[in-house]
C-alpha cells in the first residue's frame, strides 16, 4: 500500500465513523437550534457553548447567564471564564456566528478535523518507523477509532481541536528535525502556542521537544538558534491573551486558572483515603478541602474569584504534598495505573460499549506499551525516541497531579502508543511472513 492510499483510507474511515456516530446518537435533535441547542449540553460542553454565546453577543469572555440552566452544572455563571483556555471557545463563537447555534457547521468541522488528526498520526508513525505504511495505517486507524475522539466529535468538547494542534506540533517538530529551517521552527512554535491556548497541558510536551531539538542538534551549533525561535514564537502566540488578562483583571495569568485546581482536588486527604488498588477519583467531594479553601479565600483579594480560587486550591495541594509525602506517592501510584484502565468504574460502561473499549485498550494501548519497551531495547530512530519522550511528557502530569475519571486527558498518550503498536504488529507480521515462506520452502524441497 502506498502512503497516499494510507492517508486517504485513514481520513475516510475517521470522518465516516464520526459522522455515523454523531448522526446515530443525535438523530432526533440534529435540526434543533438556538436555545434548544444550548439546552442539549451540560458540564464542560455547556460551559464552552455559553462562553461562545457571550462572545457572539458581545458580552466578553464570560459564562453567559442568559440561558435556561435548569438542572445544568456550568461553573461561575455570569463571571469571567478564566478557568477555560480561550482558543476553542473563540473558535466555537466564529462557527456559531456563521451558522447559528446548531449542529450545522461545528459537527462537520470537528468530524473533518478528526480525519485530519488521524492523517497526522499516520504520517508521524511513518516518519518515526522508516516510512512503513503498515505502521502508519495501524496508527492512523487507531486514531480514527479512538472511543473518546469518535464520541466528542459531535459534541462541543475541545478534544479534536486540541489533539489536532498537538499532533500538528509533533509533525512540524519532526519536519524541523529532518531539515532545520527557521520557518519550520516558527511554524512549530506558533502551533504549540495555539495548542497551549486550547489546553495548558501542551506546555510540558512543547518544552520537551524544544529541549530535545537542542540536544539532538547540539553538534550543529547554528541550529541552537532554532530552539530559541521555537520558544519565542510560542511565547509571542500566547502573549496577547496574557496581556489581555493583565489589562482587564490586573493579574498575571498566561492562559487560564485551572492547573492549581487540579493540584488541589487531585491531592488531598479525601482522595488519599483509598488503598493502593482503589482507582483514583479526583472528582469526589471533599468537605474538609472546601472548608480550608473558603478560609484561605478570606485572606485573599476578592476578584477575580476564578484566579484566587485556583491559587487557593494550588496552595492546599502543595501543602498536602509537602506534609504527606507518603500519601502523595501512593496517590501517584494509583494515578499511574488508573490512567491505563480501559474505562473508569465511575463511567459504568456495560455491554458492547465496555467490550469495544476493552478491546481497544488491549490491542492498541497494551500492545503499544510492550512495543515501546521492545523498540527501546532494540534501538530506535531519533524520531521514535522523540515519540517516547513526548509520550512521557503527556503521561507524567497525569501521574504527578491529576487524571480525570473520563480519561479524556490520556488521548495523546494513547495515540503515541498507537504508533508503537503499529510498529509491533508490523514486526510480528514480517516474522510471520518469513516463517511461512521458510516453511513453504522446506515443504517444496521435500
Amino acid at each position: 500500500m502506498k502512503a497516499r492510499h494510507v492517508i486517504i483510507t485513514v481520513f475516510l474511515v475517521a470522518t465516516a465513523l464520526r459522522f455515523a456516530y454523531g448522526i446515530l446518537v443525535y438523530r432526533h435533535v440534529l435540526t434543533v437550534s438556538g436555545s434548544d441547542f444550548v439546552a442539549l449540553w451540560d458540564y464542560d460542553a455547556i460551559e464552552h457553548v455559553l462562553i461562545a454565546k457571550a462572545l457572539v453577543e458581545g458580552k466578553g469572555y464570560v459564562v453567559d447567564a442568559d440561558a435556561d440552566l435548569t438542572n445544568k452544572h456550568p461553573r461561575l455563571i455570569g463571571g469571567p471564564a478564566l478557568f477555560k483556555a480561550p482558543l476553542y471557545q473563540y473558535l466555537l463563537a466564529g462557527v456559531f456566528r456563521i451558522a447559528g447555534f446548531s449542529f450545522a457547521l461545528f459537527f462537520p468541522f470537528q468530524a473533518l478535523l478528526g480525519g485530519a488528526l488521524s492523517v497526522l498520526v499516520a504520517k508521524i508513525a511513518m516518519r518515526a518507523f522508516s516510512e512503513s505504511t503498515v505502521v502508519g495505517l495501524f496508527a492512523g486507524l487507531a486514531s480514527a477509532t479512538h472511543p473518546v475522539l469518535v464520541n466528542t466529535a459531535s459534541q462541543p468538547y475541545n478534544e479534536t481541536v486540541f489533539f489536532f494542534l498537538f499532533f500538528l506540533s509533533v509533525w512540524l517538530f519532526l519536519s524541523w528535525l529532518a531539515s532545520p529551517r527557521w520557518l519550520s521552527a516558527v511554524a512549530f512554535g506558533v502551533t504549540a502556542g495555539l495548542a497551549t491556548l486550547t489546553r495548558e497541558s501542551m506546555v510540558l510536551p512543547f518544552a520537551t521537544m524544544a529541549v530535545l531539538g537542542v540536544v539532538y542538534r547540539w553538534p550543529q551549533r547554528r541550529n541552537l538558534v532554532g530552539g530559541l525561535i521555537m520558544v519565542a514564537a510560542a511565547v509571542m502566540t500566547v502573549a496577547p491573551w496574557t496581556l489581555h488578562n493583565y489589562r482587564q483583571f490586573g493579574v498575571i495569568l498566561p492562559v487560564s486558572s485551572i492547573s492549581g485546581t487540579s493540584i488541589g482536588i487531585g491531592n488531598n486527604e479525601c482522595v488519599a483515603a483509598g488503598s493502593l488498588f482503589t482507582p483514583f477519583d479526583g472528582d469526589i467531594a471533599c468537605p474538609s478541602l472546601n472548608v480550608q479553601r473558603e478560609a484561605l479565600l478570606k485572606e485573599m483579594p476578592k476578584e477575580p474569584l476564578t484566579v484566587w480560587n485556583d491559587r487557593a486550591y494550588a496552595h492546599l495541594g502543595r501543602n498536602f504534598i509537602i506534609q504527606h509525602p507518603g500519601d502523595y506517592l501512593r496517590l501517584s501510584f494509583r494515578r499511574a495505573w488508573t490512567t491505563f484502565l480501559p474505562y473508569h468504574p465511575r463511567q459504568a460502561f456495560g455491554g458492547i460499549k465496555a467490550l469495544l473499549v476493552i478491546l481497544y485498550s488491549i490491542l492498541v494501548i497494551g500492545v503499544g506499551l510492550v512495543s515501546m519497551l521492545v523498540s527501546i531495547w532494540r534501538g530506535q530512530t531519533i524520531e521514535a525516541k522523540i515519540l517516547v519522550w513526548v509520550a512521557l511528557a503527556t503521561y507524567v502530569p497525569l501521574v504527578a497531579i491529576y487524571v480525570s475519571a473520563d480519561l479524556r486527558y490520556r488521548v495523546g498518550t494513547d495515540l503515541l502508543l498507537a504508533c508503537f503498536a503499529g510498529w509491533g504488529y508490523s514486526v510480528l507480521a514480517t516474522h510471520a511472513v518469513r516463517r511461512l515462506r521458510s516453511n513453504s520452502a522446506t515443504l517444496a524441497s521435500t
